[in-house]
C-alpha cells in the first residue's frame, strides 16, 4: 500500500517494500553469481515476466548498506515481498518451495551463511499471505502504538482500516494455531512469539475525508450538511435544505439593513432636506425646459403660418370687371 496513506507509508513494512520496489542499484558486483541466479529463475516460465523485478529486489537486499534503516530485517522483508509476487504468478504451487530456495542461496552468499528457517514446502497461497500480514503487523506494532498515543491524534480512514484488518488476521490465526504444530502453525508461532500478547490498536478519532467540491453549488451543499452534522436537529431525516436558501437569506438581510439605514437618515437627519431640495430643483428645471420647448414650438408654428399667408398674398392678383 505504498504511498496510499500518509501514516501507512511511515510503517517499517511499507518503507521496506517501497525500497525493494523502487530503489535502483548501479554498479552490480558478482556478475557470474547473478547470471546463475537469473538462469535458475527463468526455468520457471510462469514467473519469467517478473524475473527482472525479483532480481532488482535481490540486489537491494544483498548490497544494502548497514547504516540504512531496517537493515537487520531486510532478508525477512525480501522473503515475504518475493513470495507474494511469485505465488501470484505461479501456475503450479508445488514449485513454490524450489523457487524460494533460490532466496536461501542468495542470503547464504551475502549474509555469512545464514539461511531462512521458514518451512513452506506445503503451504498454500492464502496461508503465505496471512504469514506476510502477521509478520508486517508484528513489526509495525510499536510504530502504530506510538502514533496512537497522543490524545489529539486522528487516524485516517485507510490507516484505521489497515490496522484493524491486520489485527483481525493476527488474532484469528493466533487462535486457530493455538495448540497446533503443523507446518503453517509452526511458522506462524515463530513470528508471533517474537512479540507476545499484542492488543488491538484503537483509533479513537478519525479524520474526515476531504470531498472534492467542483462548483459553488456543491460547496454550499457540503457546508449545509456539515452544519447539520454539528448538532442541528431536523424534523425529518429526508429534508434537504436548498443550497440557494443559504445564499438568499444573507443577501436579503443586507438589503433590508441598507434600506433601514437610508430611511432613518432621510427622516431624521439633514440628508433628507438636502435630497428633497435636490429633487425639487430638478423638477422645476424640467418643467421650465418643457415650457420653453412648448413656447418655442408655438412661435415656430405661428411664424410658419404667417409666412405661408404672405406667400399666398403675393400670388393671388385681384381682377376688376370692366
Amino acid at each position: 500500500m505504498t504511498g496510499t496513506d500518509k501514516y501507512i507509508s511511515e510503517l517499517p513494512s511499507d518503507i521496506s517494500y517501497h525500497r525493494l520496489n523502487n530503489w535502483r542499484y548501479y554498479g552490480y558486483k558478482d556478475q557470474n553469481f547473478w547470471d546463475d541466479i537469473e538462469e535458475k529463475l527463468k526455468k520457471y516460465h510462469s514467473i519469467s515476466n517478473i524475473c527482472e523485478v525479483l532480481l532488482k529486489g535481490f540486489y537491494v537486499a544483498s548490497y544494502l548498506e548497514e547504516s540504512k534503516t531496517l537493515y537487520q530485517d531486510r532478508w525477512d522483508y525480501l522473503y515475504f515481498w518475493a513470495g507474494v509476487k511469485i505465488f501470484d504468478k505461479l501456475d503450479n504451487s508445488s514449485n513454490f518451495k524450489e523457487i524460494m530456495n533460490i532466496l536461501n542461496e542468495i542470503r547464504k552468499n551475502f549474509d555469512n551463511n545464514s539461511v531462512y528457517n521458514y518451512d513452506v514446502s506445503e503451504i498454500t497461497k492464502q496461508q503465505f499471505t496471512n504469514l506476510k500480514e502477521i509478520y508486517d503487523f508484528v513489526h509495525d506494532y510499536e510504530i502504530i502504538q506510538s502514533k496512537l498515543l497522543p490524545v489529539d491524534f486522528k487516524c485516517t480512514i485507510k490507516f484505521k482500516d489497515h490496522i484493524e484488518n491486520s489485527y483481525k488476521i493476527y488474532n484469528h490465526e493466533k487462535i486457530e494455531c493455538t495448540g497446533r504444530y503443523g507446518q503453517y502453525c509452526t511458522t506462524l508461532n515463530k513470528i508471533i512469539n517474537t512479540k507476545n500478547n499484542l492488543t488491538k490498536p484503537l483509533c479513537t478519532d478519525v479524520e474526515r475525508e476531504e470531498t472534492p467540491v467542483r462548483d459553488r453549488h456543491q460547496l454550499t451543499q457540503a457546508q449545509s450538511e456539515d452544519s447539520e452534522s454539528d448538532g442541528q436537529s431536523l424534523g425529518s431525516e429526508d429534508f434537504t435544505p436548498a443550497p440557494s436558501a443559504g445564499i438568499g437569506i444573507p443577501i436579503g438581510l443586507t438589503l433590508f439593513g441598507f434600506l433601514l439605514i437610508f430611511f432613518v437618515l432621510y427622516k431624521f437627519s439633514p440628508l433628507g432636506t438636502v435630497l428633497h431640495a435636490h429633487f425639487l430643483r430638478n423638477k422645476i428645471i424640467r418643467q421650465y425646459i418643457n415650457n420653453e420647448k412648448s413656447v418655442n414650438g408655438w412661435l415656430k408654428k405661428t411664424y410658419e403660418y404667417e409666412n405661408e399667408n404672405s406667400a399666398n398674398s403675393r400670388h393671388h392678383i385681384g381682377y376688376n370687371i370692366i
